[in-house]
């Protein structure tokens, strides 16, 4: 639903805090903040606090927030697709955000990215699950929040590992590859009405 540009946040905090873009991402990505944010074991604040000593800002910068979110961009036609299952006339269903994200993000998707936010039933934050995609673990306790079983989910991916993941326990799994593609994929599914 989104594109994730990590260079974008880099760049943003770079210039917020006079630091380089190498030395922002050594902060984020370089230690372990982000994947411990990832798998639950940082909360948000703790996580805007780690950021914020570790890339010298103040926590209370205003723009703080709306950086940490600017590493992803809603992808206006995965948007409109979603909009159009939503709103098809066939069999009720709910649509879930599966992310491996941190627990900051989570709490800003409404206001920060709020086109995406407002097409969502249920997030499903790895932060949350405790386990991230592709552990078996995190589709495992997706499907059990979703109180669906395998066979009656469908779960979209960039990654060619995730979709494997949730295949080899039954999820009917589509490989993102566009936005043509995917409808298509929905249309054989019933999940849209035909054109």
């Amino acid at each position: 639903m989104c594109e994730f540009q990590a260079k974008r946040r880099l760049d943003r905090f770079a210039s917020l805090s006079g630091r380089t873009a190498e030395e922002v991402s050594e902060v984020i990505y370089g230690s372990d903040l982000g994947i411990r944010a990832d798998r639950g074991l940082l909360g948000a604040a703790e996580l805007r606090t780690a950021l914020a000593d570790g890339i010298g800002l103040p926590e209370d910068d205003p723009a703080f927030p709306e950086t940490w979110a600017s590493a992803f961009s809603p992808a206006a036609g995965v948007l409109d697709l979603v909009g159009q299952v939503r709103h098809s006339p066939g069999p009720p269903g709910s649509v879930a955000l599966f992310t491996n994200n941190d627990a900051w993000l989570r709490d800003l998707l409404p206001t920060e990215l709020h086109p995406v936010a407002e097409l969502l039933d249920t997030l499903l934050f790895s932060c949350d699950l405790g386990w991230m995609k592709p552990d078996p673990r995190a589709f495992e306790r997706a499907l059990e929040i979703l109180g669906v079983a395998a066979g009656q989910a469908v779960f979209v991916d960039d990654s060619d590992r995730n979709v494997t993941a949730a295949a080899a326990l039954g999820i009917d799994s589509i490989l993102f590859q566009g936005v043509e593609s995917l409808t298509a994929e929905f249309r054989d599914r019933g999940l849209l009405a035909a054109p």
